[in-house]
C-alpha cells in the first residue's frame, strides 16, 4: 500500500482564498440537487475552483480537488461549532465569562 504524502496545513491567506471563491462558485456548488446534470455542474465548479485557487498570487502548495473539499467541509463544521458554543455560553446561568473571540472566517461562515 503506497503511503500517502501529507501536505502543508492550510494557511489563514488560503482559507480566506477559499471562502472568496466559495462566495463566487458556492449557489452551484452548494446546491442541494442531486440529479446528474447538477452533479456534473458541481464536478465542473469544483475543477475551477481549484485551478482558480492555484493560479492565485501567494500559493505555494498546489491544492488538489479533494483537500480543497475537506478544508471547505472542516471550515463549515469549525464554524458552526463555533456559533453553537457561543449560544450555550449566552444562555448559562449568570451569564457566565465572556467568551473567546470568534475568528472572523467563523463569523464570516455563520451567516
Amino acid at each position: 500500500m503506497a503511503q500517502r504524502i501529507r501536505s502543508s496545513n492550510f494557511t489563514s491567506h488560503e482559507k480566506n482564498l477559499l471562502y472568496q471563491l466559495m462566495e463566487q462558485y458556492g449557489t452551484i456548488i452548494e446546491d442541494k440537487k442531486t440529479d446528474n446534470m447538477t452533479i456534473k455542474k458541481k464536478e465542473d465548479a469544483w475543477v475551477q475552483l481549484t485551478a482558480d485557487f492555484n493560479a492565485s498570487v501567494g500559493i505555494k502548495d498546489k491544492r488538489d480537488v479533494n483537500s480543497l473539499k475537506a478544508c471547505w467541509k472542516n471550515l463549515k463544521a469549525k464554524a458552526k461549532k463555533d456559533a453553537a458554543q457561543e449560544r450555550r455560553d449566552t444562555f448559562l446561568t449568570g451569564g457566565g465569562p465572556p467568551t473567546g473571540e470568534i475568528d472572523s472566517l467563523s463569523q464570516k461562515l455563520s451567516r
